[in-house]
């Protein structure tokens, strides 16, 4: 897309790509998910005790979650 020869992809884009709504998209899905992000920066979302931002598919109440400003929490069995 914005490009007429892709170098290394099947679909390679030429400039930022995004979601039409605010938190509504998945990328990918629990069946069928990438391999390898590859990133400069990533950004999430806050996160709760529950539900932390960072999490594994099969304990989705262990992880990381942002608790405040400058704070990272460790979160196991949705317990801080």
């Amino acid at each position: 897309i914005g490009t007429a020869t892709p170098s290394t992809f099947v679909l390679q884009v030429a400039g930022n790509t995004g979601p039409n709504a605010d938190n509504a998209s998945d990328l990918g899905s629990s069946g069928t998910r990438w391999r390898n992000v590859y990133s400069v920066r990533t950004y999430a979302g806050q996160g709760s005790e529950a539900a932390p931002a960072f999490s594994q598919s099969a304990d989705t109440d262990t992880g990381l979650w942002f608790s405040g400003a400058n704070n990272l929490s460790l979160v196991t069995g949705g317990t801080e």
